[in-house]
């Protein structure tokens, strides 16, 4: 594959996942790190069960896995993520091998929290 055409795949899956995101409005009380909110970002707006962790680096940093930082980058996000939800009864669902997601539940707690902060 040309390296112009996997530029442009990379930007299509880019878009899919609703560009790079800005930070989520969060609750100022959950301290969660810039990155963390991207996270939150990415995982609230997919439309589909589970973000891909290629997708996780591309829609956090821009490049692929290859290209960027660890995995254990994203970890540490799913974790500092994790340390908030857990408080509420919810977590990142991990499916080993292939990403993260949150349930339909945890999407809809987190949606109101955020929208009365």
């Amino acid at each position: 594959m040309r390296l112009r055409d996997e530029v442009e795949v990379l930007r299509q899956q880019v878009k899919a996942l609703g560009g790079l995101p800005d930070v989520y409005p969060t609750p100022k009380d959950w301290h969660l790190k810039p990155l963390s909110r991207r996270l939150l970002h990415v995982l609230m707006a997919r439309p589909g069960p589970v973000v891909s962790h290629d997708q996780l680096h591309i829609a956090l940093y821009g490049v692929r896995r290859d290209g960027g930082a660890s995995s254990h980058s994203i970890y540490e996000c799913v974790e500092d993520l994790n340390r908030v939800l857990k408080a509420y009864g919810f977590c990142v669902d991990n499916t080993r091998g292939i990403g993260y997601s949150l349930s339909p539940l945890a999407k809809a707690f987190i949606l109101e929290v955020c929208a009365n902060s």
